[in-house]
């Protein structure tokens, strides 16, 4: 088996362990896991069903701008309910949700197509995923990330940060390359598997922690 086949499975069999651990200890966990919860369950649903569509020659595509969609809103509610400077709980940032959710919609609709790969709507959402990451490292330094589960949303924050990043830079130069040298390009995108997998062990990882914290 391919490491990249490998890694795609434990990824999924990771996001399963995460989603199952918040559901079964929802009420030791606070609000934010649920959010992520609701983040890692977007993932495996569409990933699968967008997977089974390509094997049978179907196109996915507009699983992918549901898929954005999806993680803007559920990482935004997330992080809403951490960061406390600036004020994220007011209703002027709900308005700012709403407007990026919009404009993503619009993308779809109007720029490109749900047949088409969604670049805009996903470099808006991880920019705006990545600020968020961002502003919750400010709150850690600023003290405003309450015990007992600081260490555990600042491993979670940390993998959400490393992955958005990497993601951004390799739909960035998915664009160059496919213009320049389309025969890499597959090998160029199997990097966000590797990233993927990064992402949940972080996830799960910072589950755990927040489980012993609140022991």
């Amino acid at each position: 088996m391919e490491y990249k086949v490998l890694a795609f499975y434990i990824t999924k069999v990771i996001a399963i362990l995460g989603v199952a651990s918040i559901a079964y200890f929802r009420k030791k966990l606070p609000k934010p896991f649920i959010w992520l919860a609701l983040y890692l369950v977007n993932h495996l649903v569409i990933d699968l069903i967008a997977r089974n569509l390509g094997k049978i020659g179907v196109n996915n595509l507009p699983l992918i701008h549901i898929y954005a969609y999806f993680e803007f809103i559920f990482l935004s509610f997330f992080y809403r309910n951490l960061i406390k400077k600036p004020n994220f709980q007011s209703r002027f940032f709900d308005a700012l949700i709403l407007i990026g959710f919009l404009l993503m919609l619009g993308n779809s609709f109007f720029v490109q197509s749900f047949f088409e790969y969604n670049s805009y709507a996903k470099t808006f959402s991880n920019l705006s995923i990545i600020l968020y990451a961002l502003i919750f490292i400010y709150n850690l330094f600023v003290d405003t990330i309450a015990q007992p589960f600081r260490k555990a949303f600042s491993t979670i924050n940390f993998g959400i940060l490393i992955y958005f990043m990497g993601t951004l830079v390799v739909y960035l130069l998915s664009n160059y390359i496919f213009i320049n040298n389309a025969e890499i390009l597959n090998d160029i995108w199997q990097i966000t598997i590797y990233l993927n997998a990064f992402l949940m062990s972080m996830i799960l990882f910072g589950i755990i922690q927040a489980l012993r914290s609140n022991s």
